[in-house]
């Protein structure tokens, strides 16, 4: 599923009010590019309900407006005197006014104030600032002049105050306020020469939500037990569970926290970001043998969280309803009653994230990765053609080059209408640096035919074991077959 992650400036405004309770502000003086009361806002709880047109782009804005305002600070840096007029313009970068600023302003009233205009800590003396320009709807910047006379510490905060819903920002973008003080309103208008400038990112926005995959090591199917069992530690492990590997969804960063756009509050749950009983995540492969299940604690529970398989035995899907965050790992456990041989293959898993009711964008999406594989050990080699005819004599021939025994046995396969029952020789062990031979005869009976196939797993590391097969007809004459030995 493709989806674009967008941005709400004014989702900044809420967060960032949110922030001001604490006594945060945007401060154009602290150094260094993030400055105090910059917040990351969660991309997942932005809404599509306000949006602003300007310049033939699409702005986004707050879809309601219910915290208190948003606090811009930045020293003036000029001492404003009599015949001295100082003018105050605030940019927009990426952003615009969803809505028009107020056109006058107090020491405790308007967009943009001096509180304490002699810098004495306490507020006053009044000053009446007044909108020279800019400030409309779609616009990026609005000038304020303070009136000629009026005096003002070179060390006082000029504070912009942008209500909820009065600003909007382009999608995929972090927005930044500058404010930049001038001493004529010609240069103001230009953005020409001014006696100070400053800017900070009032925000940044990021996807919250991420789903990593850690596939484990593979899982054996052990060649002695016929692949009907699982091995652990190089034993045999039956009513163990094993896990494949995990899957793990994160909300939120590492460090620090995400900002709901929508109430300002810390993003740190899946019903922050998505509609988890809407959501699914989906896994697949061969769930034939074996009991599977999802474990919060590495599969130490060994039926905690059971997989409903599709009647295939091929899929499982899940709804992070109760997931919360975290890792969950894919179990598997074969009890010691299986008697069907175990697959080898690998495990898979991928995840469909149901956005938010009215969300302008949904959250990242888990690509199909791989979870785990089951494997097989030892040596398997095909045998397509055994026969038990009485004008045959045919002999297999199992040579063990290694320096230790290896035991094997043979899986047989009836052709047509058969039926087939093991010989005394359809397992046993090959000694070490050796060449074993049995007969066709004593590794099978076959009733009401001649003919079958053979699987042979032999304990022993590929490139270890040679097969082959000879038989000899009535006539004396010989026909010689080498197979394969293949890997698990």
């Amino acid at each position: 599923m493709d989806k674009t992650f967008l941005t709400s400036l004014a989702a900044v405004f809420l967060a960032l009010a949110s922030s001001m309770a604490h006594g945060q502000v945007i401060d154009l003086d602290a150094t260094g590019t993030m400055p105090v009361g910059t917040v990351t806002l969660s991309n997942e709880t932005f809404l599509n309900t306000n949006t602003v047109t300007a310049g033939r782009q699409v702005y986004y804005t707050l879809a309601a407006a219910t915290s208190t305002d948003l606090q811009v600070n930045g020293t003036v840096g000029i001492r404003g005197t009599t015949g001295r007029q100082i003018y105050i313009r605030h940019d927009l970068t990426n952003m615009v006014f969803a809505t028009a600023a107020s056109d006058t302003g107090s020491t405790t009233t308007g967009t943009v104030r001096i509180p304490d205009a002699n810098n004495d800590g306490t507020p006053g003396p009044a000053l009446v600032m007044t909108r020279e320009s800019g400030g409309a709807a779609g616009s990026a910047s609005v000038i304020y002049s303070a009136a000629d006379g009026a005096v003002i510490d070179a060390d006082a905060v000029v504070s912009a105050f942008f209500a909820d819903g009065e600003l909007a920002i382009l999608p995929n973008t972090r927005g930044d306020i500058a404010m930049s003080v001038f001493l004529e309103l010609s240069d103001a208008l230009s953005g020409g020469s001014s006696v100070a400038s400053k800017e900070k990112t009032a925000a940044t926005t990021a996807n919250s939500v991420s789903t990593s995959v850690t596939p484990g090591a593979p899982v054996t199917a052990s060649v002695a037990s016929s692949f009907t069992q699982l091995t652990s530690l190089g034993r045999v492990a039956p009513n163990s569970p094993q896990p494949l590997g995990s899957v793990n969804i994160r909300v939120g960063p590492t460090r620090g926290i995400h900002t709901d756009a929508r109430d300002g509050t810390a993003v740190s749950t899946l019903e922050d970001v998505m509609r988890p009983a809407n959501s699914e995540m989906k896994f697949s492969g061969d769930f034939s043998v074996g009991r599977f299940s999802l474990s919060a604690d590495g599969c130490a529970t060994s039926l905690a969280g059971a997989l409903r398989m599709n009647a295939a035995n091929d899929e499982a899907t899940v709804a992070p309803t109760s997931w919360d965050t975290g890792a969950r790992s894919l179990c598997i456990m074969v009890p010691n009653t299986n008697t069907t041989p175990i697959a080898a293959g690998a495990f898979m898993v991928e995840a469909d994230y149901a956005p938010l009711a009215n969300a302008a964008f949904g959250p990242t999406d888990l690509a199909l990765a791989q979870i785990g594989r089951i494997r097989r050990d030892g040596t398997t080699v095909q045998i397509p053609y055994l026969t038990t005819a009485t004008e045959y004599n045919q002999r297999i021939s199992i040579v063990n080059r290694l320096g230790r025994s290896a035991s094997y046995n043979f899986v047989i396969t009836a052709m047509d209408d058969a039926t087939v029952a093991l010989g005394d020789m359809a397992s046993g062990t090959i000694p070490a640096n050796t060449t074993m031979v049995v007969m066709a005869r004593d590794v099978v009976t076959i009733t009401g035919g001649t003919e079958a196939s053979a699987t042979l797993n032999v304990v022993a590391t590929s490139g270890q074991v040679d097969v082959f097969t000879t038989q000899i007809n009535s006539r004396g004459e010989t026909d010689s077959v080498v197979y394969e030995s293949m890997p698990n």
